[in-house]
């Protein structure tokens, strides 16, 4: 899936050039990019300063990108307790074995019968 999105970048600026004649001692000129200062001295002498400017400018472009969707491979454990309809309820036998546990009634049963054969055998 393709987005497009518009982002801002800053490019180099063209030359510019500018010109004055003036009758008098001093010119100030300036251009998008720099500033510029010139003057006669009492001397006789022309100084001259140029500064450049310190910006840049901003021009919108529009940016594509590509985005990728990701599978969420992640797989969420969902436990659902669904009541299922029994034919008869659960004698009082029933319910205690259960509770109670088969094996151990079993063990029990065993060692009766063992003691009985013991005490018989005697």
């Amino acid at each position: 899936m393709e987005k497009i999105r518009w982002d801002t970048v800053a490019i180099p600026m063209p030359v510019e050039a500018k010109e004055v004649t003036t009758k008098q001692s001093y010119s100030f000129l300036e251009t998008s990019l720099a500033t510029s200062t010139a003057r006669i001295t009492e001397d006789g002498l022309l100084v001259h300063s140029i500064e450049n400017k310190r910006q840049s400018v901003s021009v919108p472009v529009a940016v594509t990108d590509t985005v990728q969707k990701q599978k969420d491979e992640t797989t969420q454990k969902h436990t659902e307790y669904v009541e299922v309809p029994v034919p008869r309820e659960a004698t009082r036998f029933e319910k205690f074995m259960y509770i109670s546990g088969w094996a151990l009634w079993a063990m029990i049963a065993f060692a009766v019968v063992w003691g009985i054969y013991k005490v018989l055998k005697k």
